[in-house]
């Protein structure tokens, strides 16, 4: 698990300029890593430990399972964290969720030097990292970031206020879904990626991708939910069209529903 965050750290070398990685244990947080440049160290040692509550940001971060942008202080980010930063900085941080099993496990701090954090790359690669870990428990339930959990109390982030506890479930499973399916697109498809909107058929240019991800998504939450909205689609204009949806190209079917 430790060659697991530092290679997800690593990854967020050229999106952000500092990270640290916290994984989420019923109400206490443990650092599992950071990554600084050396010439601005952060004095936080891996397994330092400490309480949710007295993080006020990491902890909007678990209940509301979203990226939260807080500010940098002791009062936003808890004692342990905030003192740990440089004290002349100031500025936002970016607090990531990983969610598995619909629960949050870890979360990645992000913060920007000369050049902003790159919000939708981050989110990318905990969507995909996530993914992964879930994998890997799934696999072998090693000791660490696997046994984790977080408060049951948390919502789902943008499930229609008028569903049943039930139906906001399903819609918070089926936005993750998209998110992931979406990310990896991105990721390992980027030349794929880049030529379809620069020619505007992302379709045409991911067709077997985007095929596969249709049919799993109406097979697991349309077919299945009267109330389902199409966030596989959603998620394709957002992430690869860049809110344009001319950029899916004229041979792409559309939404599902």
């Amino acid at each position: 698990m430790q060659e697991w965050s530092r290679a997800l750290l690593d990854a967020t070398r050229e999106l952000c300029f500092r990270a640290a990685l916290f994984s989420a244990a019923g109400d206490r947080l443990r650092c599992e890593g950071v990554r600084a440049p050396q010439e601005q160290p952060v004095d936080l040692q891996t397994g330092v430990e400490f309480a949710t509550v007295s993080a006020p940001a990491f902890a909007a971060a678990i209940d509301g399972k979203e990226t939260v942008v807080a500010v940098r202080s002791v009062g936003e980010l808890g004692e342990t964290l905030g003192r740990a930063l440089p004290a002349n900085e100031e500025g936002k941080a970016f607090l990531f969720p990983l969610i598995g099993r619909q629960k949050v496990v870890a979360v990645l701090y992000g913060e920007a030097g000369a050049e902003p954090v790159d919000v939708n790359g981050l989110e990318l690669i905990t969507a995909v990292a996530a993914k992964a870990l879930e994998a890997l428990v799934q696999e072998k339930r090693p000791a660490g970031l696997v046994s984790l959990t977080a408060s049951e109390g948390a919502k789902p982030a943008a499930a229609p206020v008028a569903l049943s506890k039930d139906e906001q479930d399903v819609h918070s499973r089926a936005q993750r879904f998209a998110r992931v399916q979406v990310a990896e697109m991105r990721l390992y498809k980027s030349g794929a990626v880049k030529a379809g909107r620069a020619e505007s058929r992302l379709y045409d240019a991911l067709r077997q991708d985007i095929d596969t991800g249709r049919e799993a998504f109406y097979r697991q939450f349309i077919a299945s939910s009267s109330s389902m909205v199409d966030y596989f689609h959603l998620e394709l204009v957002r992430t690869l069209a860049n809110e344009d949806p001319t950029l899916l190209g004229p041979d792409y079917p559309g939404p599902l529903v």
